[in-house]
């Protein structure tokens, strides 16, 4: 198969050095990609793709950084997952497993060379009314220092609860979350409701040697959920 994405989006982040906020920052991005896949069965694919990105970062509040001026960044990923789950965001069995490569090329436009590994994986369980689920994000590029956005992030719903969706950026992630759901009843046989609440651990590194207990944050979250054929929604 062949999958083309276009976007435009502004999200806002912060930038750490170790433990350290040094700055909230703004980024207005533009981009696209392509990847070329292969589905194995009905529950794996691996892709290969091209990606161009353009950053328009400003900052809002802290420290000037260096990293501050419009950056283009374009190179390639490989990835590969395996998903046996039921539900995407409300599974109650199965699992979920994955990796992405990515390499940043000169060659292709971009600013800069760089290597970064992501790998996530999500194991549910279900009993009855009740579904437990376990996810763990790993992240990093390994002894390079990419500029910024070119960073793993981490942030959003179950992955540290109460900041925004990939805030947080550094040179290393990991992240380890657990959540708890109970199934209220069915929506009309269109959909079903949730009560859940999630537990979570985890924060972005600079430099590999900072990553400890003591500079882990701890999040989570209470919430009711609907699982409905026009998506997901959430109150909490």
């Amino acid at each position: 198969f062949i999958d083309p994405k276009i976007w435009h989006e502004r999200r806002d982040y912060y930038a750490y050095v170790g433990s350290s906020r040094l700055a909230e920052v703004r980024g207005r991005e533009t981009g696209g990609e392509i990847d070329i896949g292969r589905q194995f069965g009905n529950d794996s694919e691996a892709r290969f793709g091209v990606f161009l990105r353009h950053m328009d970062p400003s900052l809002k509040t802290g420290a000037n950084l260096d990293e501050l001026d419009n950056m283009v960044s374009a190179g390639a990923h490989l990835s590969y997952r395996i998903d046996t789950t039921d539900d995407d965001l409300f599974p109650g069995q199965g699992r979920r497993l994955g990796f992405t490569f990515t390499q940043g090329l000169e060659s292709l436009g971009s600013d800069e060379n760089f290597q970064r590994l992501d790998i996530d994986s999500t194991f549910a369980w279900l009993q009855g009314k009740n579904r437990i689920r376990l996810r763990t994000e790993l992240g990093t590029t390994f002894d390079d220092s990419p500029a910024f956005f070119n960073k793993p992030g981490l942030g959003g719903i179950g992955r540290l609860s109460g900041i925004p969706e990939d805030q947080l950026r550094g040179n290393h992630k990991l992240m380890v979350s657990g959540a708890y759901l109970y199934n209220l009843m069915p929506l009309a046989e269109v959909g079903q409701l949730f009560a859940g609440m999630t537990l979570e651990a985890g924060n972005v590194w600079s430099e590999a040697g900072d990553i400890s207990l003591d500079t882990t944050l701890l999040s989570g979250s209470l919430f009711v959920g609907a699982d409905t054929p026009l998506g997901p929604a959430f109150v909490g």
